[in-house]
């Protein structure tokens, strides 16, 4: 998983994140929206698999988590149902 495919498919999904460097505690994660989800982490490269997870459990019906299931394939710039 990287970083960077997470967050665009959240954005895609409408879903708000935000990622903050706290200098004494690490990462500060969030996902937003009436505070969903907040976590910390060591290092950046843990914050993917924190958003993939938070956004499976909160956000279940979201595009996000059809594409992640496999439900749902963009093919030519067109959702398509698998």
């Amino acid at each position: 998983m990287d970083l960077v495919s997470i967050l665009r498919g959240m954005y895609e999904s409408e879903i708000d994140a935000s990622m903050i460097s706290r200098w004494d505690m690490g990462w500060e994660l969030q996902i937003e929206g009436g505070h969903v989800a907040r976590g910390f982490v060591d290092a950046p490269e843990q914050a993917a698999q924190w958003f993939h997870e938070q956004t499976m459990i909160h956000f279940p019906e979201s595009l996000y988590a059809q594409k992640a299931r496999g439900e749902i394939q963009q093919v030519g710039g067109q959702l398509k149902g698998a």
